[in-house]
């Protein structure tokens, strides 16, 4: 089943829904902008809809249950909001809140490009909240006022997401442990981005609680201070051994009671860290108020005001269609999908121009013309326009926009991006092959067409935590 003639487009419903564009895709879900439409108002919500190849799958959908309803029992300000689950032509879909801002993975890309650190009162706030939003996740207890015991175990700068308004929000709860989850991980299952896992994960000692996520945070604010990864290496297995044995360097230029802070998260003994992340929360928000300088609203008005206009336009800008002006370009800028269709529309004119041509010289020979009337030119293929492309396909400016960032599965960031030379080399191999066809007139096979068409479209598309890239 084609997964883009089977997904709702904008406009269309979901539930009580309205479809407003489509964010992102990734190999298990799409993520909408959706709108509730109402007499006073309307609202904009944040739609994960499970892709109809995985619709059937148990365990997915088990996965997928776990995540909505641990993700809903959370109810905190720093926390991302879920609004409801339902099922959209069998396949099930959850609605959260709509965040509008940026991961603290792109605030640190915006600070290498920037060649600054971010300001240190800012960083401090944006870590406190973090730690608030956990710390009321591991707190969560359930109808019956029975501890959940949620560990997050996916603790992250793509999982930390910072608002335009400065609120900082705790997302993506689909790898998280808790108590009476329908899908419970296997023996031998690493759960997490590897560089941010506690050693304990890394080495299955012992079930990871609260504390797993304190080291995770502890990563997280060494690596923002520091501006380098801690402990990636050059592949998986040096990164896991980093976790468990590399030397944790102090980090340096920060207050020394910050980088001690630090240390005691990162400190390879459980029992050693901070007993949970109120304590830390506190220990930040103290130092915090004794710094001077730009808080984290004022740092995302002025680091991010002209991402936020664009991000707001992209929410109310028409659907309508955009026409790409060349075949080259719809190649190179299109989906994917009409990439891969306009080789076959030109092969196809091209196969219509060469039967009339014959044709033409067919009826001359047979028939020849009257001496006062003239032999009639054959005449020229209509022109053929370019797809069209659907914005609805289209993701918006921002991938960091939303909540979507709520994947059921770590994704390493380079997963989410295009294959570039793959796309840039498409035209010319197309053209190439056009040229040859038109010496030969010979059509393809439509397997020597698709051959080429597979090996440039085979680029890996993980979901992954679409606004964190």
């Amino acid at each position: 089943m084609r997964d883009d003639l089977w997904l709702p487009r904008p406009g269309e419903k979901v539930g009580r829904y309205e479809v407003i564009r489509r964010i992102a895709k990734g190999g298990m879900a799409a993520v909408y902008a959706v709108r509730l439409p109402s007499i006073a108002f309307d609202q904009t919500f944040a739609m994960k809809l499970v892709l109809p190849k995985l619709r059937d799958e148990a365990e997915f959908n088990a996965m997928f249950l776990d995540e909505a309803r641990i993700a809903a029992a959370v109810r905190h300000p720093n926390v991302v909001q879920v609004i409801e689950m339902g099922t959209h032509r069998g396949a099930s879909y959850l609605v959260m809140e709509y965040l509008r801002g940026q991961s603290l993975s792109a605030l640190r890309r915006k600070a290498r490009g920037r060649e600054a650190p971010v300001p240190m009162r800012a960083a401090l706030q944006i870590l406190a909240a973090a730690a608030r939003g956990l710390h009321a996740a591991h707190e969560t207890a359930d109808a019956e006022g029975k501890p959940m015991h949620i560990v997050h175990r996916d603790v992250s700068p793509q999982n930390i997401f910072v608002g335009y308004d400065g609120m900082v929000k705790i997302v993506d709860f689909g790898v998280a442990a808790a108590r009476g989850k329908l899908v419970e991980t296997q023996t031998g299952q690493i759960k997490g981005k590897f560089q941010y896992l506690s050693p304990e994960q890394v080495r299955r000692t012992r079930e990871p609680d609260r504390r797993a996520d304190v080291w995770a945070l502890g990563v997280v604010a060494w690596e923002l201070f520091s501006q380098r990864a801690l402990f990636r290496g050059a592949d998986d297995a040096s990164t896991l051994f980093n976790v468990v044995s590399a030397d944790i360097p102090h980090v340096e230029d920060v207050p020394a009671s910050v980088d001690a802070l630090i240390r005691r998260c990162l400190n390879r003994e459980v029992v050693e860290r901070p007993a949970s992340a109120a304590e830390v929360a506190d220990e930040l928000e103290r130092i915090a108020r004794s710094i001077e300088g730009e808080d984290v609203t004022a740092l995302m008005s002025s680091w991010f005001a002209e991402q936020r206009q664009v991000d707001a336009a992209a929410l109310t800008a028409p659907s309508e269609v955009v026409t790409v002006a060349s075949p080259v370009a719809a190649a190179t800028t299109a989906p994917t999908r009409y990439r891969r269709r306009w080789p076959f529309a030109a092969l196809a004119l091209l196969g219509v121009g060469a039967i009339a041509v014959a044709v033409v010289l067919g009826v001359s020979e047979s028939e020849p013309a009257a001496a006062s009337e003239p032999v009639p030119e054959a005449a020229s293929p209509p022109r053929m326009d370019p797809p069209s492309m659907d914005p609805s396909s289209m993701d918006p400016p921002s991938m960091d926009l939303i909540v979507a960032t709520m994947s059921l599965e770590p994704t390493a960031e380079s997963e989410m991006e295009t294959d570039t030379e793959a796309t840039e080399a498409e035209p010319q191999r197309m053209r190439s092959r056009l040229r040859s066809m038109r010496a030969s007139m010979e059509a393809p096979t439509m397997t020597e067409m698709e051959a080429p068409l597979t090996e440039m479209h085979t680029a890996p598309t993980g979901f992954g935590n679409p606004y964190a890239r």
